[in-house]
C-alpha cells in the first residue's frame, strides 16, 4: 500500500462547495501524488420544522441526484437526502419509499 502524506492544500481546492468532503484533510498517495480525502463520517441531520416529506415517484428510483435537483435545485446535494434518511445503498432509494427532505442543509 502506498504511504499517505498530508498536504497543506484544502479540500475546497478540489471539492465542490456542496461536497461532503469539503472539510476533509487532503492527502497525497502514490508516486504520482494523486489525491484522496480522509474518510467521510456520516453525520446526523437533525429534524426541523422546515423539513418536508415525500413519497418517491418512479422517476426518482435509484436517482437521489435527480430528486435533489428537483427539490433543492442542486443535484450535488443528493448525499444530504441519503444521509438524513439513513439510506446507505442506492437500491434502497426506490419508488414508494417515504423520504424526509431536510429543510436545513447548511
Amino acid at each position: 500500500m502506498s504511504e499517505l502524506e498530508q498536504t497543506k492544500t484544502t479540500a475546497s481546492t478540489y471539492a465542490s462547495p456542496n461536497s461532503r468532503y469539503l472539510d476533509s484533510i487532503v492527502y497525497y498517495y502514490g508516486d504520482q501524488n494523486k489525491i484522496t480525502y480522509e474518510t467521510y463520517k456520516r453525520k446526523d441531520i437533525e429534524e426541523t420544522s422546515n423539513d418536508r416529506y415525500a413519497i418517491l415517484e418512479s422517476k426518482y428510483q435509484w436517482r437521489p441526484d435527480r430528486f435533489a435537483a428537483d427539490v433543492y435545485g442542486n443535484k450535488n446535494l443528493w448525499w444530504k437526502i441519503m444521509e438524513a434518511n439513513n439510506i446507505y445503498d442506492i437500491h434502497d432509494f426506490k419508488t414508494g419509499v417515504q423520504i424526509r427532505i431536510p429543510g436545513n442543509i447548511s
